[in-house]
């Protein structure tokens, strides 16, 4: 799972995720378990899968290192303010090797939301 220090939002029963200046509004499921958790608005670190990451034309901006062709898929190593992530996306038999500067975007549905202080999943309060 790739990992990324951001702010959790609370807005009545709604939360979303702020990144920089993105921001992903959570799924009505999410939302809902956090609220009924009664969890704030607060820093959090949260996660999302490298296969639930979709480099598109709007998102994160992210810097690909090295593609590596993995059958049906690509594993694109690369650094997001920072940090080391992995993306894998479909590559429909076509080269990725010369994806270098992507922008990267995740549903709120995909979103795992940590407490910065202990680790624990604030979705399900453990």
């Amino acid at each position: 799972m790739n990992f990324f220090d951001g702010e959790l939002v609370r807005e009545g029963d709604k939360y979303s995720v702020r990144f920089k200046d993105y921001v992903v509004q959570l799924s009505d499921n999410k939302s809902g378990r956090l609220a009924e958790n009664n969890v704030n608005s607060q820093s959090v670190t949260f996660g999302v899968r490298p296969d639930q990451m979709v480099v598109g034309t709007e998102g994160i901006d992210a810097s690909v290192e090295v593609s590596e062709m993995m059958g049906t898929s690509s594993h694109l190593h690369a650094k997001l303010d920072g940090r080391d992530i992995i993306v894998i996306v479909p590559n429909n038999g076509e080269e990725t090797s010369g994806l270098k500067d992507i922008k990267l975007s995740f549903a709120g549905n995909m979103v795992h939301v940590f407490s910065k202080e202990d680790g624990r999943n604030l979705e399900f309060g453990r």
